[in-house]
């Protein structure tokens, strides 16, 4: 038996899985997960434009970050229970399905703890490689690092302070990542103002959601994003793909 070509089969079919799964649940909704990335994946995504399929290398890569998310949720299943037995008045939510009161966004964030005050710190898990790793955390730190993950995290607070569902409001933000190739682990706080700059990204989204965003401003936001990534990158015309 060929088994990399059956673990390569499982999880095509899991990743189809999962997308049906998600474009049932956002009932035409952005996903709060693009924050801070290209505008027109939005647009595409929205209007269902004919998108690439990862290949088998990019699905085992995402498969791994998916597998360590896993771990990460049940461990803070066991603490919130021990630390309940304990007589700590906390709560401790993972995965948890938000979606904006007003605005058509909608998303799953990893973690929210919220002490006994109502206060929320608000947690997102990430697997990176060694390169990525060591911009974030080494000695020679990328000087020009991308934020889209702190916007992510600050949609998510976002929506958390309007709905005041689970916390009062998110007073703290913090990223943790997972090496891949020596699993070190590390932390970084997130800025509170992050919050207020990915609502600025979303204005900007919704001031061209009904037409295909112009290159140019958030479009792409990132250079790489053209890159392998891209599911539009078939359709799309920006000069950054490699054809």
């Amino acid at each position: 038996m060929d088994i990399i070509k059956a673990y390569n089969n499982y999880l095509v079919n899991i990743n189809k899985t999962n997308g049906e799964r998600r474009h049932k649940e956002a009932k035409g909704r952005y996903s709060a997960s693009g924050s801070g990335m290209c505008l027109r994946k939005h647009y595409y995504r929205k209007n269902g434009a004919e998108s690439i399929q990862s290949d088998d290398k990019s699905l085992r890569t995402m498969r791994l970050g998916t597998i360590f998310g896993k771990d990460i949720e049940d461990a803070m299943k066991y603490t919130n229970v021990w630390k309940k037995q304990e007589g700590h008045k906390i709560n401790i939510y993972t995965e948890k399905f938000l979606e904006h009161p007003t605005l058509p966004i909608c998303g799953h964030f990893d973690i929210l703890v919220v002490d006994e005050n109502g206060d929320g710190q608000l947690i997102d898990i990430k697997t990176a490689h060694d390169f990525k790793y060591k911009g974030m955390f080494g000695r020679k730190k990328d000087p020009n690092p991308s934020t889209n993950y702190q916007m992510q995290l600050g949609t998510y607070a976002w929506m958390l302070n309007e709905t005041k569902k689970l916390c009062n409001q998110v007073t703290s933000m913090e990223l943790v990542y997972f090496n891949k190739n020596d699993a070190r682990m590390d932390s970084c706080n997130v800025p509170l103002d992050f919050i207020e700059i990915a609502q600025d990204y979303w204005e900007l989204l919704f001031d061209n959601d009904e037409n295909i965003p112009p290159i140019g401003n958030m479009v792409p936001a990132y250079d790489w994003e053209c890159g392998k990534y891209c599911e539009f990158r078939g359709v799309c015309n920006s000069p950054l793909i490699k054809r």
